[in-house]
């Protein structure tokens, strides 16, 4: 299985091991200050993985159904990965 490069950005680690996430990045994952991302350490390196909020879910079940959308979420997640 091949792996595909949609975004790739140079980013430096600061003295206290911060990093910045590009701007177009931080939108199309909805990132934002003090968001939390979960770091997995991979054979070949690092994942970064936004992690979802409970109030992001809220209030989903009405619109578009809950399950639809844990699905949704879970497919985007295996995109990531």
């Amino acid at each position: 299985m091949g792996e595909y490069i949609f975004f790739m950005e140079v980013s430096e680690i600061s003295d206290n091991g911060q990093i910045s996430i590009p701007l177009e990045l931080r939108k199309k994952y909805n990132l934002n200050t003090g968001d939390t991302i979960i770091l997995k350490e991979k054979e070949d390196g690092l994942l970064i993985v936004p992690q979802t909020r409970i109030s992001k879910l809220m209030g989903i079940y009405s619109e578009n159904g809950f399950l639809e959308e844990l699905k949704s979420l879970r497919r985007e997640e295996r995109i990531i990965q």
